[in-house]
């Protein structure tokens, strides 16, 4: 049978040894500042200390966090200018879901076609400080393309088809992700082109 040599209650379980003093505790009294300890070495109030009872041994710098806000790795120079800076993908579907008024339109090939909801998408964005892409998709076979938007996310970059907000995948060589009037559903993509808000255009063949 055990007691705590601190307040000598009778212990049912193992005690817990400390290892500076080698004595044997109960949970209430396991710490060292609760059972006053007598291995802990003396410390001296560090306000006290004069400048010859201690020396600064190297400064060492705040270095900060590369997981916090994926958005600051975008060039400084580049946000001042523009004011736009890649956002989470959380919050890209947060932008999508507070804009039905642009993503809920009806479509017609004239006026309210897929060029213009993306382009909705876009300048909606900018206000916000999003950065986004404009992307216009070219096929093999079809002369007509089409234009969703972009994201560069933490999650890489993600489309979405700015009528309904759908994640898409656009991959070259491969059929699109969605179904469209006037683009045969065996027809590949050769290319897109997305043009950022930020001024900066990328080109995938």
């Amino acid at each position: 049978m055990y007691c705590c040599d601190y307040c000598n209650k009778i212990l049912h379980n193992i005690p817990y040894t400390c290892h500076r003093c080698g004595h044997e505790f109960c949970s209430e009294h396991q710490l060292p500042k609760n059972h006053k300890c007598t291995g802990l070495p003396e410390v001296r109030n560090p306000l006290l200390l004069d400048e010859e009872n201690y020396k600064i041994i190297r400064v060492v710098k705040p270095v900060p966090d590369p997981l916090i806000a994926y958005g600051r790795r975008q060039s400084s120079e580049l946000v001042e200018k523009l004011g736009v800076r890649n956002p989470l993908l959380l919050g890209v579907k947060i932008f999508l879901a507070e804009i039905p008024y642009i993503t809920k339109g009806y479509y017609d090939l004239d006026k309210n076609n897929c060029f213009k909801f993306s382009k909705d998408v876009q300048d909606a964005a900018t206000k916000r400080g999003i950065r986004c892409g404009l992307v216009i998709i070219s096929f093999h076979k079809s002369l007509t393309g089409h234009a969703i938007v972009a994201f560069e996310t933490d999650y890489g970059l993600k489309f979405f088809e700015p009528q309904n907000a759908n994640e898409e995948d656009v991959i070259v060589g491969c059929r699109y992700s969605a179904s469209l009037s006037g683009i045969s559903d065996d027809d590949i993509i050769i290319k897109y082109e997305i043009i950022w808000n930020d001024g900066t255009n990328t080109i995938i063949r």
